[in-house]
């Protein structure tokens, strides 16, 4: 088929962070596959104190010291 062919320039995307896997999503301008956005994502939120955690998850949360 040659440049007939519809794959001939298709483009691609893998991974920045593993390098090995298709890249699904783009995060902050860095392509990522499901599993290594599924990281990213996590250890993002695992960052955050608690009562922010709680605020994006839509949980009310409250301390009882004050």
């Amino acid at each position: 088929m040659g440049s007939a062919c519809k794959y001939k320039d298709a483009r691609v995307y893998y991974c920045d962070q593993c390098k090995t896997a298709y890249a699904e999503y783009r995060i902050n301008d860095k392509d990522y596959c499901e599993e290594c956005a599924k990281e990213y994502i996590q250890g993002v939120f695992n960052d955050l104190i608690l009562l922010e955690q709680a605020e994006l998850l839509g949980i009310y949360i409250d301390s009882i010291y004050k």
